[in-house]
């Protein structure tokens, strides 16, 4: 598969600190990865959601997303393929119902309005949210704005999507309810590529491939199986290992079969 984003020698401060948020980081992801990012606060991953996304400027470094350079100039080119959903959707909603807020992105793309009314309800039946269309967004449950805010990035056609901490203000039914989605979408859409920044470990679990971030420079990554295979470096960088994971470990140490069924 081709790379969809290319980051090369990416270093980031904030005007008049001379401490990095980023430091000096390169990485690549594929079309159709699932990757996530994880690590402890402070450690830059929304930094690089935001700075992946436009909204901050890249000081030092360059940024490739299919193909074009991140700058001013292929700014507008390149949000036609990118799009980010943050903890809290309630940033985001700019419509009085979650049909309109759905339109907004469609009208922006110049989509004609008799093609738009079967693209609003198609996304908002694939994320679950067909029966709420008619909806305040305020009225709705975290797990649902969620969602909506999923259907709005994928209803424009999107060829990547960040998650920048999008279960962090859930509870765990919404949580799952969340991390199930966006991988039955990754599924269905061989071509669409996923960035997840998360606490949570389970979810890292799930992903292609984990980037771990440490003090603005990223210090291991691989698939999650060798990322956790290293529980002993992640817990000194203050990670931990998810549920299943020391579960495992547990039966082991125990004498027991592990959850994979090896001896």
């Amino acid at each position: 598969m081709p790379n969809v984003i290319e980051v090369k020698n990416l270093s980031y401060c904030y005007d008049n600190d001379e401490k990095l948020i980023l430091d000096n980081i390169s990485f690549h992801i594929q079309k159709g990865e699932y990757v996530t990012f994880i690590g402890c606060n402070g450690s830059g991953k929304s930094t690089l959601m935001k700075i992946l996304m436009g909204l901050i400027e890249i000081k030092k470094g360059n940024i490739y997303i299919n193909n074009l350079l991140l700058n001013e100039r292929n700014l507008l080119e390149i949000r036609k393929h990118i799009g980010i959903v943050f903890q809290n959707p309630d940033n985001q909603f700019i419509g009085a119902t979650v049909k309109d807020d759905i339109a907004f992105g469609l009208e922006n793309m110049c989509i004609k309005q008799k093609d738009m009314d079967p693209l609003i309800e198609e996304y908002a039946a694939k994320v679950g949210m067909i029966e709420y269309l008619d909806k305040e967004p305020s009225s709705l449950s975290g797990g649902q704005k969620q969602r909506v805010a999923i259907a709005d990035a994928l209803s424009m056609n999107l060829d990547i999507i960040l998650l920048d901490e999008a279960t962090a203000m859930l509870d765990p039914k919404g949580r799952e309810e969340i991390v199930s989605l966006t991988h039955k979408m990754q599924k269905e859409n061989e071509n669409l590529t996923i960035l997840n920044v998360t606490h949570h470990m389970e979810e890292a679990f799930l992903s292609d491939r984990i980037i771990v971030l440490n003090k603005g420079k990223i210090v291991l990554e691989g698939k999650p199986k060798d990322v956790f295979a290293k529980g002993d470096f992640l817990k000194s960088i203050g990670l931990d290992l998810p549920f299943s994971l020391k579960m495992e470990n547990a039966l082991k140490e125990a004498g027991f079969l592990n959850l994979l069924g090896e001896k």
